[in-house]
């Protein structure tokens, strides 16, 4: 009689224990789901030690030194390798980092600054949840909320080149929200029209 193997690889913190599915899970603690692709994924492994990382550059991306920093949120990326995760700083050096994990590259077991500003407001209390999103141009986009704040989104790729501009950091704390929201504000001044005439064009096609 064959014997049938049921492995655990989902957590239901939700339904009744006594309604679970055969494949699910009430308690998970020191292990994660295998998603490699050589034969393991689905299995359940243990979590593997912790060790001391280093930021890429300790003048640039090292965190904030004084106040107290608590992690309060992740989102990972096993198709990228990289780990984002939100920073609390007891002072507001609030801030988003990424660490980079890809064996074999010159930046991996790092980790770099992605953001760092007061006007992410977070509480050490509270949980982000956080999603990654990578568009057609390859640019990471992250979305987060922490029902404390409006929804937000990052471009992480163009905040790591630089590509924001400089009033991300130092406009003012409406400006700097600005950049963040997923809820873009309508402007508050209507639009001016001028008409004119423009020579080159045998066609008016302007009506009404």
């Amino acid at each position: 009689m064959a014997v049938e193997k049921l492995i655990p690889q989902y957590l239901n913190l939700d339904d009744d224990e006594r309604i679970l599915k055969a494949f699910e899970m009430v308690n998970a603690l020191n292990v994660r789901v295998s998603h490699e692709e050589d034969g393991d994924a689905g299995v359940i492994k243990n979590v593997e030690g912790t060790k001391s990382v280093p930021p890429k550059d300790s003048e640039v991306d090292a965190l904030p030194t004084s106040g107290m920093n608590r992690c309060i949120g992740v989102c990972t990326s096993e198709a990228h390798k990289c780990v984002y995760f939100f920073i609390y700083n007891s002072n507001g050096s609030h801030g988003i980092y990424r660490y980079i994990a890809s064996p074999g590259t010159e930046d991996s077991n790092v980790f770099e600054k992605v953001y760092e500003n007061a006007v992410l407001n977070f509480n050490m209390q509270s949980f982000i949840k956080a999603d990654l999103v990578v568009n057609q141009n390859g640019e990471h986009l992250l979305y987060f909320t922490d029902n404390r704040n409006e929804p937000r989104k990052l471009n992480a790729t163009r905040a790591l080149a630089g590509g924001y501009r400089d009033t991300i950091n130092n406009g003012s704390f409406a400006e700097r929200e600005d950049y963040l929201s997923v809820c873009k504000r309508p402007p508050m001044d209507p639009p001016a029209l001028e008409f004119k005439t423009n020579e080159s064009r045998r066609v008016n096609r302007i009506k009404n």
